[in-house]
């Protein structure tokens, strides 16, 4: 599903870069993409590692990656993996390992490392602008799990816990990776874990309930590397969703970010909506500091196709290693997510408890 209605098109938008092939172990899927894109639908992944492409993009639940990672390594192929990598961070070093050991440049789709905001955030940070930062919260309010359609609404791998499903993995895996892209690293502490929505239809062509494990709402905290308490809040199962916020204290000054709108912040004592911070450096085509007509959806299409486009330029100039997410930052993020999970005190088994289930 995301490689239909986003990475394609990103891909489609991207300069410097050609889609060379496509898979699927849905034939009839494979072929209606290549049909529409107009490339090649290869009948195995064999077929598709034999042609040699200069990288391979895996766009699959996240239970079959390292199996996948093992076959386009082996193949000595580059490889940009879909989030979340891996189920363990053992999987993930051991997808690094092989990696470094070929040569290859290796990424994970972090796309909103490409947002223009962040970028500017970023920025902001190293030149010291924002002074110390002394305090972090973010705030993610979506309803990823109450649409019918999306993964999270199904009990499926986005819900089970054993398939790196729930919101932690799912969505703030990025968020994750934002935190070591923004301010150089974070260190998780503590969380609180709820199952809210414990009993999902199984598909779409079965509605039948069954009971998923999947922590779909959390509170989440950690320190940054140089003590600043982190704080993060979410939840995909909200009716009337707000989206992000993020409110970054520094001793300079303070930024509050809201996808979707300006960079706006504060000094001297003084924060108001309407002041905006700075002028956001701007990517043409791309990145825009206000989503357009098109909404969230082409957003996206243009973050992943300066993903890609980053990571082509690289590979033309003969580096590994660009702005993108590698798997070495992944391992960052799964560490995080292995010590959120097994410090969080969790509600999900309570609900379960009382329902009987």
């Amino acid at each position: 599903m995301f490689a239909r209605i986003t990475a394609m098109p990103g891909l489609a938008l991207a300069k410097g870069a050609v889609m060379s092939g496509v898979f699927d172990i849905d034939a009839a899927a494979a072929r209606k993409a290549a049909d529409e894109y107009g490339t090649t639908c290869f009948d195995s992944l064999d077929a598709l590692l034999a042609s040699k492409p200069d990288l391979v993009y895996l766009s699959t639940p996240p239970s079959s990656h390292v199996a996948l990672l093992d076959r386009v390594i082996g193949a000595g192929c580059n490889v940009l993996c879909e989030k979340p990598m891996c189920t363990t961070t053992a999987e993930v070093e051991n997808a690094l390992a092989r990696a470094e050991a070929k040569g290859l440049l290796h990424a994970v789709d972090h796309e909103w490392r490409y947002t223009s905001a962040y970028k500017t955030i970023r920025q902001m940070v190293q030149d010291g602008t924002l002074g110390e930062v002394r305090n972090v919260s973010v705030s993610i309010c979506v309803n990823y799990g109450v649409v019918e359609g999306w993964p999270p609404y199904y009990a499926n791998f986005a819900t089970m816990k054993a398939e790196s499903g729930g919101v932690v993995p799912q969505l703030l895996s990025h968020f994750c990776d934002l935190f070591e892209f923004l301010f150089g690293g974070l260190e998780a502490s503590g969380a609180a874990l709820s199952t809210m929505i414990p009993y999902k239809p199984r598909s779409q062509a079965d509605p039948a309930l069954a009971f998923v494990d999947a922590e779909d709402s959390c509170a989440l905290s950690g320190f940054l590397p140089n003590g600043a308490p982190a704080a993060i809040s979410a939840t995909w199962v909200a009716t009337a969703p707000t989206g992000v916020q993020w409110t970054i204290s520094g001793s300079g000054e303070t930024v509050i970010y809201r996808t979707g709108g300006l960079l706006n912040g504060g000094k001297l004592g003084l924060v108001t909506p309407e002041f905006t911070l700075r002028e956001v450096e701007q990517v043409p085509e791309y990145n825009p500091e206000v989503m357009g007509d098109g909404g969230n959806r082409e957003y996206q299409h243009g973050l992943f196709a300066a993903e890609i486009e980053d990571i082509a330029a690289a590979l033309g100039s003969g580096r590994t290693t660009g702005q993108f997410a590698t798997f070495a930052d992944e391992v960052a993020v799964r560490r995080n997510i292995e010590r959120w999970r097994a410090s969080g005190i969790r509600a999900g088994t309570i609900v379960k408890e009382r329902t009987g289930g």
